[in-house]
């Protein structure tokens, strides 16, 4: 591992900790991520949208690729 990578790694722990700190009952489930260099907050339910999103592109992209192989061979 590099520093770079340690550093995130802290500020990432960093960062969820006081997310857990500013919870609320009410407030939605996040994730912590980067964007770019920073740490941010993600709502769950977005992330879940991402993937669901990404694996219907795969999903898709893996339909072309049969057809096209179909129709090529």
């Amino acid at each position: 591992m590099s520093v770079v990578t340690d550093m995130q790694g802290c500020r990432m722990g960093a960062e969820a900790v006081l997310a857990l700190m500013d919870a609320k009952p009410d407030t939605p489930a996040c994730v912590v991520s980067l964007d770019g260099n920073q740490t941010v907050r993600v709502p769950l339910m977005e992330c879940v949208e991402r993937v669901s999103n990404v694996l219907c592109d795969i999903s898709a992209g893996y339909a072309a690729f049969k057809v096209m192989t179909l129709l090529w061979n």
